[in-house]
């Protein structure tokens, strides 16, 4: 249950999880471009450049999930499940406290593809 849950602790850990991102997203020296004669060089700065844009995606998606969380605390809609709108489980939210959506939502999510749009929808609709 929410009830069980310790929103301050969340709410820093949360907050303290959200500065430790944002100082990692400010360090952008894998992205820098160096020009070099040699091609096997370029093509591995290249790579490494990939790498590092892919990681600072990752890092600003986590950092979106996290203010979103905090959101939902201020809210009081944390721990309600985006898509179905039942509880989220006390152990989810203890193991990923910036879940947005159940177990079950989430795996449905994910095997769709997308970022839960299309799952609401099919709920909406087997609730007609």
């Amino acid at each position: 249950m929410i009830q069980e849950l310790n929103l301050a602790r969340i709410k820093d850990e949360l907050r303290d999880a959200r500065g430790q991102l944002a100082s990692l997203l400010g360090l952008r020296e894998g992205t820098k471009v160096e020009r070099t004669a040699d091609e096997m060089d370029q093509i591995q700065a290249a790579e490494s450049r990939e790498l590092a844009a892919r990681n600072l995606d990752s890092l600003a998606r986590q950092l979106r999930l996290i203010n979103e969380a905090l959101d939902r605390i201020e809210e009081g809609s944390y721990g309600i499940c985006v898509d179905c709108d039942q509880e989220i489980s006390p152990r989810r939210l203890s193991a990923a406290p910036w879940a947005k959506r159940c177990v079950r939502c989430q795996e449905a999510s994910e095997r769709a593809g997308t970022d839960g749009s299309r799952h609401s929808i099919e709920l909406l609709r087997e609730a007609a």
